[in-house]
């Protein structure tokens, strides 16, 4: 039976599709060339080397549109990928998503601008945390600023480990609002706990890259074991959201970033009349902040008064 050339034709781009969808064990992943020839392929490895299409040197180019998924060689690991060096243009972003999709999987991490980084930098760990240790990624890029695009390393790591994480601070948490005064202190405390420590790795507060999103209060911060930080609050009558999130020493971090209120009023002041008091006074207290109103709440006690004596007795 003869094969008409044009159904031929179809399966021989249909095998040359499918030869492109997956590629194992390559030393290096880069956008664009043989080793990531197109979108959706799906890479197999335990030690690569991740690169944009600009590769070690180049930049990457305009209006790019890539994703694709990394997948463990060793069933037992995850994939674990450590940035060395960042650098997108404004606009452009480099998508995670932990799982084998883009569309089912939950996006865990959007790399811009704002994360670009050195060589001398904290590496910036993504990792796949999901039954089947997998990574998928997207790399949009606009129709300006490109950069030097991104290396980093693609290894197989051990399963995370249990973080637990919870706030103390000063002023008391009351429903998940810490309430301050303008030019107030604020202390916030993170209570860290690792129930799983030992099981497959070490995990100790030192250990960990813990980050802080203040939501515009003060500069936002992340460091090894910084697992306390102060803030004066120097605008009243405003609100910050402040996230944290804390990355162990396998690069795994808290499922979802802890989340705390800040609420901060002006410092109320009041004016006292008369200024001296006696008992049995009467006082006039107004409040100088024309919204704002006042509340008394009188302390009760009881005492015992003292025996009295003199040094003469009066007789008639």
């Amino acid at each position: 039976m003869r094969i008409p050339k044009t159904l031929l034709l179809s399966f021989v781009i249909l095998i040359t599709l499918f030869a492109h969808l997956t590629v194992n064990a390559q030393t290096e992943i880069r956008l664009g060339n043989t080793t990531f020839p197109t979108s959706g392929a799906t890479v197999i490895t335990c030690n690569s080397t991740f690169f944009d299409t600009g590769g070690s040197n180049g930049d990457y180019s305009n209006n790019e549109n890539y994703w694709g998924i990394i997948r463990p060689a060793d069933a037992q690991s995850i994939i674990r990928i450590s940035f060395n060096q960042l650098n997108l243009g404004s606009g452009d972003t480099l998508f995670f998503y932990s799982g084998p999709d883009t569309v089912m999987s939950p996006r865990i991490m959007a790399l811009t601008a704002g994360q670009n980084m050195g060589t001398t930098s904290s590496p910036i760990i993504v990792m796949g945390t999901n039954i089947t240790g997998s990574l998928s990624f997207r790399f949009v890029s606009n129709g300006t600023n490109v950069g030097n695009g991104w290396i980093a390393q693609v290894e197989c790591a051990r399963p995370c480990q249990t973080i637990n994480a919870s706030f103390a601070t000063t002023p008391t948490i009351n429903n998940g609002i810490v309430g301050a005064c303008a030019n107030d202190t604020i202390k916030l405390k993170l209570n860290l706990s690792f129930p799983q420590n030992g099981n497959q790795y070490t995990q100790r507060v030192d250990l960990c890259r813990i980050s802080w999103d203040f939501g515009g209060l003060g500069t936002n911060v992340n460091a090894m074991g910084l697992d306390s930080v102060t803030r004066i609050i120097t605008q009243p009558g405003q609100g910050f959201n402040v996230l944290v999130t804390v990355q162990d020493s396998n690069g795994c971090s808290t499922t979802t970033p802890l989340r705390l209120k800040l609420r901060t009023s002006p410092r109320p002041t009041f004016g006292i009349t008369p200024v001296n008091l006696c008992v049995g006074d009467t006082a006039l207290i107004t409040s100088r902040n024309s919204s704002g109103s006042v509340t008394f709440n009188q302390p009760s006690g009881t005492f015992t008064p003292p025996p009295i004596a003199g040094s003469y007795v009066f007789l008639p």
